[in-house]
């Protein structure tokens, strides 16, 4: 409706109609007339094959957002960490803050559109003429994988707002040139992409031992990142999501697993450090898939033979 009414007064606005033709003028305001209708055409097309709001809620939590939703309250309210959002109606609604990174948010999609409602509570006010209300930018999902994409450049975004990189903030563009700024972020978002991917994989839980904590789980790389390739750095295929403790245990080379998922512990650590680490008792076997296999032959030559002991022969649960 602004971009009519703009079209339908530019004419009469003595302060165009002094600097420019009257040709020019109403070439504009054809312009603007059809970029409205482009605006309503893509609202209708879209609307019908949006991702209902149900599954992005489940998709989100698997992810590991939690949510909450009073009772008749149109919006979802869900959290990971520093990242607050709304969802409803097949969209979701993040922080006005993130504006000015909307280009790489929506990838060069939609024109940016805004959301106006009293529950967007933690957002801030704009007056829209009415009165002051709650508002958020609005994204809408036709398919999960853009939404995980999504979710992962909202992190790296937040990641160089904070205070341990207090030289950025929200509002700040990301560089497109090749610096190190721009370099840094394209690592975290790929970083960010493979434990997402982990993530759905596992169905947000430890693949060893259940854990499903997500501020406790850890995307472990089988062949190390320092001699993949840039096609193995982002294959789920070469990860395990892995508990803390068993992270740094895979990463360090105290424990791989055979193809048919069961443990070797190696003979470097001892009774103590296996009762400490969980390692004492009978785990979880993994369940590998066979594109696992060559990536785990490649975990296991890192190891000596001699190094292990026997591994135990342990069950699923």
């Amino acid at each position: 409706m602004l971009l009519r009414t703009l079209a339908s007064t530019l004419k009469n606005d003595p302060r165009v109609v002094g600097i420019t033709s009257t040709k020019f003028i109403g070439d504009v305001g054809v312009a603007l007339r059809a970029y409205a209708g482009f605006l309503d055409s893509w609202h209708g097309e879209e609307a019908l094959r949006l991702l209902p709001a149900r599954i992005l809620v489940a998709e989100l939590a698997a992810l590991g957002f939690s949510h909450t939703q009073a009772p008749g309250q149109i919006f979802v309210r869900m959290q990971r960490q520093e990242i607050v959002l709304y969802v409803a109606n097949g969209s979701v609604v993040v922080h006005p803050a993130f504006e000015a990174r909307y280009d790489i948010l929506a990838d060069g999609q939609a024109p940016m559109r805004f959301c106006h409602h009293a529950e967007l509570r933690e957002f801030p006010e704009q007056d829209t003429g009415d009165g002051p209300v709650h508002y958020g930018i609005r994204f809408g999902f036709v398919a999960i994988e853009p939404l995980r994409w999504f979710i992962e450049k909202l992190q790296v975004s937040m990641e160089f707002a904070s205070p341990a990189n207090p030289e950025n903030t929200i509002g700040d563009d990301l560089r497109n040139t090749e610096t190190e700024t721009s370099v840094l972020a394209k690592a975290r978002i790929g970083q960010g992409r493979f434990r997402t991917d982990l993530l759905h994989y596992w169905q947000g839980r430890c693949a060893v031992t259940g854990v499903d904590n997500p501020a406790l789980l850890r995307a472990s790389h089988i062949k190390p990142w320092s001699v993949s390739t840039d096609t193995e750095r982002l294959d789920p295929f070469n990860g395990l999501l892995l508990a803390v403790h068993l992270d740094a245990l895979f990463d360090r080379a105290f424990i791989t697993f055979q193809d048919g998922g069961e443990m070797h512990i190696s003979r470097r650590l001892n009774e103590r450090e296996k009762t400490v680490f969980g390692l004492a008792e009978p785990a979880g076997k993994l369940l590998l898939a066979v594109p696992h296999l060559e990536y785990m032959r490649h975990h296991r030559s890192r190891f000596d033979a001699d190094e292990f002991g026997s591994y135990t022969n342990r069950t699923n649960h």
